[in-house]
Parts: structure tokens; sequence; C-alpha cells
């Protein structure tokens, strides 16, 4: 991870937050569905797409596979992605075999080094695609001690039933920038609207910051069916859309790597959900009457109750749902973590899919 990108996610940690208002109630319903003792025992992202027929699809990225017993993660590996597959309240989980029999992830770098994590997308009618982050260890250790150094455009279009099967192809994504100073890249959130993908990102490029905070939120769009056509991409610059990725206005500030913006037809508002600070444990709402915003002052919506569990615990990864969530409501997810990565085994409370609902 650069250190900009570090310094994002422990600012909360250094600053403080303070109480949320509470306005989302937990949804241990759909809690249930992530929480196994074989197999697949946790993961943290969890990007979703509808399928249709009430089924979802899910992408994860770092993931345990092994058991849980009294409370503890045994015989347990971590592999870098996984899939899941929710038909009627189950999800069945996927995950690739070693050449020696053991786990592995299901999606590699068709370059070889590092290995990727799935990020948003977009599911269109015969085929999928989604941003693949190229990452590798930093050699810091703990928690933060990775470095996204690349993106993939990945995109799948045989939806097989089981994603073992699936034949996915790979496009070198251009517009991005990783070095010491900084980071710039797409595929933190998604939206559809008015016949336009819109394609959220964050630049934490420390000469580039104008706005307060380590980090801000860019937004691209493309017209639907043109998603890997790089040539049509075009980045919103004061007021006008433009062709140079780099000099995309920074719409927000202090965004973290992974939140949502979605429609809520009850106020006629684009909503964006975050983890306030990045690892905060305190999930906040931003309302905006276009794509791009103004947004306005974040609501504090749910504090996360797992991160006064034990010294070291935080809370990310906060986004929204919409396709499983009822009219005037979001769903939500969010992911509990530890910078004791012992503690993953020792307590394995952490790192599942959490969800919470919020009224709208």
């Amino acid at each position: 991870m650069t250190a900009a990108i570090t310094a994002a996610l422990l600012l909360a940690v250094v600053v403080g937050v303070g109480a949320a208002e509470n306005r989302a109630v937990p949804a241990p319903e759909i809690d249930r569905m992530f929480q196994r003792t074989r197999g697949w025992t946790g993961a943290d992202g969890a990007f979703n797409f509808d399928l249709g027929n009430k089924r979802t699809l899910w992408l994860f990225m770092d993931t345990f596979a092994g058991s849980v017993k009294d409370g503890r993660r045994i015989s347990s590996t971590l592999i870098h992605n996984s899939v899941g597959i929710e038909t009627h309240k189950r999800v069945n989980f996927f995950f690739a075999e070693s050449p020696e029999g053991g786990s592995s992830a299901l999606f590699k770098p068709p370059e070889g080094a590092g290995y990727l994590w799935p990020f948003a997308g977009v599911r269109g009618e015969k085929e999928l695609s989604f941003f693949a982050m190229r990452v590798k260890p930093s050699g810091a250790g703990g928690p933060f001690g990775f470095h996204i150094f690349g993106q993939y455009l990945a995109r799948v279009t045989d939806l097989h039933p089981s994603p073992k099967e699936w034949k996915v192809s790979y496009k070198r994504f251009p517009f991005c920038s990783f070095a010491d100073d900084g980071s710039l890249f797409y595929g933190c959130a998604t939206l559809r609207s008015n016949g336009f993908i819109y394609i959220y990102g964050q630049d934490n490029r420390r000469a580039n910051l104008s706005s307060p905070g380590p980090s801000a939120m860019v937004v691209a769009r493309v017209q639907e069916g043109d998603m890997s056509n790089f040539d049509r991409w075009e980045f919103y610059k004061d007021g006008q859309w433009q062709k140079d990725f780099r000099k995309a206005s920074h719409l927000l500030p202090d965004i973290p790597t992974e939140y949502s913006v979605t429609w809520d037809g009850k106020t006629k508002k684009f909503v964006c959900i975050y983890m306030e600070g990045g690892i905060s444990g305190e999930i906040a709402l931003r309302r905006s009457p276009h794509p791009w915003g103004p947004w306005s002052e974040p609501e504090r919506i749910y504090s996360c109750p797992e991160k006064i569990w034990r010294e070291g615990v935080f809370c990310y990864a906060a986004k929204a749902h919409p396709h499983l969530s009822a009219p005037g409501e979001l769903v939500i997810s969010y992911v509990a973590n530890s910078s004791r990565f012992e503690d993953l085994f020792e307590d394995a409370r952490l790192y599942w899919p959490r969800f919470v609902r919020v009224k709208l």
C-alpha cells in the first residue's frame, strides 16, 4: 500500500470521530448467510451484482478457507479472493484449488507477479465486468502491509453457474497512477444512471490534494455497453466532462477505497455510503442531486459495535447494496478486522461481512 493510502486508513485512529446517530439497525438474518464453520469462513470486500431470478453474485477480497471450532479459526488458509452465489437466501462459495490440493484464489493476475482483489463493476445483459486491483506485499507487515501497483478491467462473457468454470479475460486499465507520492485509481464504486455508467475512484496523490483529508472522490463516466472501450471514457472536471483522468475534480474529501453511490427514489437524491476516515467504525451518508455532487454534509448513521470488542479492532469497507434493499431503505455491509493478524484466528467473530439496514 502506498504511504498516502495508509495515511488515509490510519487517520480515524489518530483523530477519532464522534458518536454516530445510530439510524441504522443490524440485520442478523443477512449476517447468518455468511457465517460458516467449514470451507469459506470469512472475507472482506463484499461487492455484489444482481444476476436476476433472485440470484446475487458476491465478489470477495482476502478470504479464509478452513474451519471454525469453539470460536477460533483452525486449519485455515488466507487466499486473496473468492466468489459467492446467493440463491433463496443461501450462499454457495467458490475458490480454486492449488496444485498441492489446498485452497487458492479464483482470480489470478495474467502477468504473473502479485495477486488480485476484485472491486466494483457492472453486470451487463450477458456479461460481467469488474475492476481487479493488482496487489503485492509491501514488506511492512500488519493489516496494511500491501501495495497496489496496477489495475485490470476483468470481463466474464459466459456466467456459468459455477464460477470455477468462468473464462475471465483481463484488460490492463489505463486510467490509474501508482507512485511513491500517492495513487489515483477508479473502480471503488459504480452507478447506472440515464444511459451512463459512472465509475468512482480515489485520488490520494499528495501533490494534487487541495481538499482537506488524505484522499478525495473522483468520477468517470462511459455510455452503457462501452465499459471496455477506453476511448469513450470521460472524467468530470469543474462542471465539464473531459478526457484527462489525471485532471478529474475532487468531489468529496476523505473518501476511502471502498464506498457506494446509489439512487434513492424516495428523496430523488443520490446517496453515498462510506466509512468515515476509512477505518473509524462510523458509517456516514451524504446526498447529492447529481452523480458528481455537490454532496451534502455527512450524516452519521451507524457506529459499529465491533470496534470496542478488543484493542486493535477496526471497521471498514462500508457500502450499500440497493438490489437487496426494500423501498425506502438501504442494506449496508462492512467488515471488522484487527491490527493483530493472530486475532483473526483467535476470535472468529472477526472478518465476516456484517450488515445493517438504514431507513432513508
